[in-house]
C-alpha cells in the first residue's frame, strides 16, 4: 500500500493549489463586479469534477493499482467498475475549463467581430466533441457489465477501448491548441508596449502545459503505467484551472485593482479581429490636455492596461491655478446601432473659462 504514496500526495497538493487559485478568482470577481459569471460557474464545476477524479483515483489506489502484479481479482473488478465515472469526470472537467476560457475571451472581443464569431464556433465544437466522447464512453462496450467481467468470453473488445482512448487524447489536444492560438494571434496584433504584450501572452502560454500534460499522460497510459497516468491527469486538470484563473487574478499579481469606474491616463484594449485597440462603451472627459476614460459597461477583468505618461501637466489643478486658455471638452463615445464596429461621437461643447 505504501508504493506510490508520493504520487498520491502530489495529487492532493496539486488539487489544493487549483482550489486555492479558484477561490481567489471568485473572491476577486465578486469584489470587482459584485456577481459571478457563467465562466466562473464552469470553473467551479470543473473543480468539482477534479475532486471527483481525485476520489476515484484514491479508490483505485486503495484497491492496489500502484502494484498491478499483486492486485487481487476483487481489486481488479472494483477498479474496472469506476472506469466509466472516472472517464466522464475527466472529460467534463477539461471541457468545462475550455468552455470557460472561450466564454471569457469572447467577452473581451468587439461585438460582431470575426474573432467573436470564431469563439462562437469554438463553443459549438466543444459541445459536439464533449457529446461524442460522452456517448462513446458508454456505447463502445455494451452491456456495461462486460467491462468488469472476468469471463474471457464475456468481455469488451480491446479495439473499442483503444479507439476511445485515442479519440479522447487527440480531441483534447486539438481543442487545447486551438483555444491557445486564437487569443495569442490577436494580442500580437494589438498596438501596445512590447513588454506589456509579452506579459499578456505569458498568461495565455501557461495553457501550453495542458496539452503537454495530455501527451505525457497518453504516452504512459498507453504503456500501462497507470499510476503515472493518474498523476498526469491531476496535473493536466489542475494546471488548466490555474491558467484559467490567472486573467482574473492579474490585479492581485500586479498590485492594481480595476474596480474603479475611471481609468486615468489609461487605455482599455479589447481583443479584436482588426489591428489597433477599441474603447469599450463609455465616455471620455478631456481636461487641460489630460484624458480620463469612464466605462459605463459592467466592469470586467482587464487583461491589458496601458499606463501612459506625459498627458499634460495641468491635470488635477483648479481653474484658478491654471494659466492661459483652459478648455474643458466632453466627448461621449457610444457604439453605433447599425454597425458593431462604428463609433458615433456627439458634438463636443467648448467652454472658455478665462485668459
Amino acid at each position: 500500500m505504501a508504493q506510490g504514496r508520493g504520487q498520491v500526495v502530489s495529487w492532493y497538493i496539486l488539487t489544493g493549489c487549483a482550489l486555492v487559485l479558484l477561490a481567489l478568482r471568485l473572491c476577486t470577481r465578486w469584489s470587482k463586479i459584485g456577481n459571478l459569471t457563467i465562466d466562473d460557474f464552469l470553473l467551479v464545476m470543473s473543480a468539482s469534477c477534479l475532486v471527483g477524479c481525485l476520489g476515484v483515483q484514491q479508490y483505485m489506489w486503495n484497491n492496489g493499482i500502484a502494484n498491478i502484479e499483486t492486485m487481487t481479482l476483487e481489486g481488479v473488478v472494483n477498479i474496472l467498475k469506476v472506469d466509466i465515472p472516472g472517464s466522464i469526470l475527466y472529460i467534463s472537467s477539461l471541457w468545462a475549463i475550455k468552455a470557460a476560457l472561450v466564454i471569457f475571451y469572447k467577452s473581451l472581443t468587439v461585438s460582431g467581430s470575426r474573432l467573436q464569431r470564431a469563439y462562437n464556433v469554438a463553443l459549438i465544437v466543444l459541445a459536439i466533441t464533449w457529446t461524442v466522447l460522452f456517448l462513446d464512453i458508454f456505447l463502445h462496450c455494451l452491456p456495461l457489465d462486460k467491462r468488469w467481467s472476468l469471463d474471457l468470453d464475456y468481455q469488451c473488445d480491446a479495439k473499442g477501448s483503444q479507439v476511445n482512448f485515442w479519440l479522447t487524447v487527440l480531441t483534447n489536444i486539438f481543442t487545447d491548441i486551438a483555444i491557445i492560438i486564437l487569443p495569442i494571434s490577436m494580442v500580437l496584433r494589438l498596438r501596445m508596449k512590447r513588454k506589456q504584450k509579452f506579459g499578456v501572452i505569458g498568461i495565455f502560454v501557461l495553457g501550453v502545459f495542458v496539452p503537454v500534460a495530455s501527451i505525457v499522460r497518453a504516452y504512459y497510459g498507453n504503456q500501462g503505467d497507470t499510476m503515472l497516468s493518474c498523476t498526469m491527469l491531476v496535473v493536466e486538470i489542475a494546471v488548466a484551472i490555474i491558467a484559467a484563473c490567472l486573467p482574473a487574478l492579474r490585479a492581485i499579481i500586479l498590485g492594481r485593482g480595476s474596480q474603479s469606474n475611471y481609468g486615468t491616463y489609461g487605455r482599455q484594449y479589447e481583443l479584436s479581429s482588426t489591428q489597433g485597440s477599441r474603447l469599450r462603451h463609455g465616455s471620455t472627459v478631456i481636461t487641460g490636455g489630460s484624458t480620463a476614460v469612464r466605462r459605463n459597461s459592467e466592469s470586467q477583468d482587464e487583461l491589458v492596461y496601458d499606463r501612459s505618461e506625459g498627458f499634460g501637466q495641468n491635470f488635477g489643478k483648479s481653474a484658478d491655478d491654471q494659466k492661459g486658455i483652459v478648455v474643458n471638452t466632453r466627448i461621449d463615445i457610444v457604439r453605433g446601432d447599425t454597425e458593431a464596429d462604428s463609433l458615433d461621437v456627439h458634438s463636443p461643447s467648448l467652454h472658455r473659462q478665462h485668459i
